[in-house]
């Protein structure tokens, strides 16, 4: 009795190890529980294209014993409500065990959402009838990623995006004013040369999580294109929310080089990149671009403008911020524009407001260089820890060379550095050569120099300046400023500061909002 029991309890153990047994595979490919396809035989996929919607499925005729007379597949629009059958039979040119359709549509919107519903028509005793209906919702719009299994990933890389990009405009010369948005997952995009000719949005999705490595090559190149017929209008080239970094191998403009285009760069953060010559994080030709708030840091230049290097261009800097940034010729020797260096032989304007110059280095303007600089404004910005490594006995934090013309106004300037400099003839802050130079509501204090906070022809009205004596010009004083620090923000006024309300709203004529009977001296506008 014992012994029959065991053997049962042993037959059962092998029924229960061996499902297939009492649990067969399920034939219908519709049925979830259907091993193979668990209910999913076509794996309904959709890709965006810049011309097209690809819908793509598996031919299911050869997997399962059912007949198969063809396909029926449905768009459906949420915007419209409008349903249109668009049955294809077409086999895919790249796999011959997968049908598409090219959805191409003039119907298609930008950022309108679809669904898309397919079924298989079965034929049984010359009777047809549909199957059971897969679904699918597609966004019009075009998505960069690496996940593998995001089904909602249309292309892998941004250079490719950008490739097909190019192949619908070289197509359609007639649709220039159409502006392409690519968005772009955060991860890490090993790219470089990356090639942008025409009006496209690269906007990351989640903020200054997209990191593109040059992997020390140049990471991007835009240039406007443009003949006697057509041009494409590169001011609706917008970077959005990107970190351009390890960026090299090139004599210009190790992470961006713009020639005679106008893009915007919105909250990215450009880093870490370097030159051979000039403009370790970017170099600008004949060109117009905005940055706004973005962050240059760590960018060097074998020569100069170790964040950016600007010839005869028309830039905005607004709201940005650049942090060790530095020019240098060799590992012993400085040069010009640790920040920035702008050459310009043009009347093209340069506009720096509210921007941070932090611990820049170079032999001459480690914060600024300019040269033959017509028209530039300087405003709302503070200059702090930049340190010039001069031995030519005339330095400066902002060094103005050879006919520039520059307004700066609501400045600070605060423990910038001047090392390895002549005794006889220094300026730790500002520095004018054959230049017209304004200064007004400013304050240069506790700069390192054993000369002045100021050297060359500039006029400097309502400014905290630190001396011996009170710099001339109308509304100047020589007092502390008290200085404090309030959460992450330094160089803010302290109650009782001597430069609140003692600036001028007459600045050019234009004015601007403060609060108090006037405006304070310096970067910050006091509460108080």
């Amino acid at each position: 009795m014992i012994r029959i029991s065991h053997i049962l309890m042993y037959f059962l153990l092998i029924i229960s190890c061996d499902k297939s047994i009492i649990d067969p595979v399920h034939s219908n490919p519709f049925d979830k529980e259907n091993e193979e396809t668990f209910g999913d035989p076509f794996q309904l996929r959709a890709k965006n294209y810049p011309d097209k919607i690809r819908i793509e499925w598996n031919d299911i005729a050869a997997e399962s014993n059912l007949q198969i007379a063809g396909y029926r597949l449905i768009r459906k629009s949420f915007s419209t409500n409008d349903t249109n059958l668009i049955s294809s039979s077409t086999m895919c040119d790249y796999d011959d065990s997968k049908y598409c359709h090219d959805d191409d549509s003039e119907y298609l919107q930008w950022d309108s959402t679809y669904t898309y519903k397919l079924a298989a028509v079965l034929e049984t005793q010359n009777e047809f009838s549909i199957s059971d209906e897969k679904t699918i919702q597609v966004t019009r719009k075009i998505i960069v990623g690496k996940d593998s299994l995001d089904l909602n990933i249309d292309y892998s890389s941004i250079s490719i995006a950008l490739g097909d990009i190019k192949k619908y405009y070289d197509n359609n010369p007639d649709s220039l004013n159409l502006v392409f948005d690519i968005h772009v997952q955060d991860t890490t995009y090993f790219e470089n040369n990356i090639s942008i000719q025409f009006p496209v949005k690269l906007i990351c999705e989640v903020e200054k999580q997209c990191i593109i490595d040059g992997e020390g090559k140049p990471v991007i190149f835009i240039e406007e294109l443009g003949n006697s017929i057509f041009s494409l209008d590169t001011n609706n080239i917008i970077i959005s929310g990107f970190t351009i970094q390890n960026g090299g191998g090139t004599n210009e403009g190790g992470g961006i080089k713009i020639i005679g285009a106008s893009p915007k760069f919105v909250n990215c953060d450009i880093q870490n990149n370097e030159t051979e010559q000039n403009g370790g994080g970017v170099f600008i030709e004949d060109a117009s671009p905005v940055f706004f708030n973005c962050n240059f840091l760590l960018n060097t230049a074998y020569g100069k403008g170790g964040a950016g290097y600007m010839i005869n261009s028309g830039v905005e800097f607004i709201n940005c911020e650049f942090s060790e940034n530095k020019a240098i010729s060799d590992p012993d020797e400085d040069n010009d524009g640790g920040a920035l260096y702008i050459n310009n032989q043009s009347d093209k304007n340069i506009l720096i407001s509210h921007c941070i110059f932090d611990a820049n280095r170079a032999e001459l303007g480690p914060a600024i260089y300019t040269n033959n600089n017509q028209s530039s404004i300087i405003q709302f910005s503070l200059f702090v820890s930049n340190i010039s490594n001069c031995d030519v006995g005339v330095c400066g934090t902002v060094f103005f060379n050879e006919e520039s013309e520059s307004i700066l106004k609501n400045v600070t300037f605060t423990n910038n550095q001047l090392i390895g400099h002549s005794p006889d003839f220094s300026a730790a802050s500002i520095y004018s050569k054959n230049s017209t130079i304004s200064v007004v509501n400013a304050i240069l204090w506790n700069d390192i120099s054993t000369i002045s906070e100021i050297v060359g022809n500039i006029d400097i009205r309502y400014s905290d300046i630190n001396g011996d004596t009170i710099w001339v010009g109308e509304g100047n004083i020589n007092a502390e400023p008290l200085f404090f620090i309030s959460g992450n923000v330094e160089y803010q006024l302290q109650e009782g500061s001597p430069c609140i309300n003692s600036g001028t709203a007459d600045i050019n004529s234009d004015g601007f909002n403060y609060s108090g009977t006037a405006p304070d001296m310096g970067y910050y506008e006091s509460p108080y």
